[in-house]
């Protein structure tokens, strides 16, 4: 669907860019007067302002800026980023159109241990793979994986869980409402996949979203591969994996039956 909840660098980094054009803009018009040319001559090196053809007129950056303040015409850069959406779109009554600036990619495997015995299920390892243009942060990038492997994928895919009854929750504490701890999260491997996004500021776009959104198809997959059966309610508890594999062993007797 698009980086459009999880566009904090795509749109605020563009803004930010946009705020540094402009206050760029500033600083230019205010040593253009203090060294006699146009603003177009100049240019910016090591907080050195000069002409480009006569390197040797220069300006310290902090003297244009003090001018600036004693002029009362201090820089104030502003910059705003509106992603090229369809603001006509609606959820309900007109769910078309476009949604997002620029769409980010991603792909998760998982390995995973089913107790057929039992019903649990383990998630051992999580490899991701994830191109969100040119990462500002790699850490922080590999940090957003490994979050949205923890929550997204073992927490929201095997463990959390709302149950109701008559409107009533039933489980309103973090005794009954199951969340991974340390030892519930797997092996992760997290890797960047360095592209340029011609929309994003510097070619950098969101991060992160896909670990948790491709996980729960990662993991059912995971289980059906390890024991035969489509879980498709989540999260995946041992007493659904159980209910499934029981049915599957009432039909295959069926279908025994209907053969002999």
């Amino acid at each position: 669907m698009g980086a459009y909840s999880q566009a904090a660098v795509l749109v605020s980094g563009n803004a930010v860019k946009n705020c540094a054009r402009d206050a760029k803009r500033q600083i230019f018009a205010i040593a253009a007067k203090m060294l006699d040319c146009s603003p177009d001559e100049l240019d910016i090196v090591d907080k050195k302002i000069f002409l480009k053809n006569e390197p040797e007129r220069m300006v310290p950056l902090h003297k244009v800026i003090r001018k600036g303040l004693l002029d009362n015409t201090p820089v104030i850069g502003r910059g705003s980023y509106m992603p090229a959406v369809s603001n006509d779109r609606e959820w309900v009554k007109n769910p078309v159109g476009q949604q997002a600036d620029t769409f980010s990619f991603g792909a998760n495997v998982v390995e995973v241990e089913v107790d057929p015995e039992t019903g649990a299920v383990s998630v051992l390892r999580a490899t991701g793979f994830h191109d969100c243009g040119f990462p500002i942060n790699i850490k922080g990038v590999e940090g957003q994986y490994e979050g949205s492997i923890a929550s997204g994928g073992v927490g929201s895919s095997l463990l959390e869980e709302h149950l109701w009854d008559g409107g009533r929750l039933l489980n309103a504490d973090f005794l009954e409402y199951k969340m991974p701890t340390a030892l519930d999260v797997p092996e992760i491997s997290a890797n960047v996949v360095i592209t340029n996004d011609p929309k994003g500021p510097f070619g950098a776009k969101e991060a992160g979203l896909f670990g948790s959104m491709n996980s729960f198809q990662a993991i059912g997959n995971a289980v059906y591969d390890a024991v035969g059966v489509w879980v498709k309610e989540f999260p995946i508890t041992p007493d659904k994996v159980l209910k499934a594999l029981d049915e599957k062993r009432k039909q295959e007797e069926a279908e025994k039956q209907g053969a002999g």
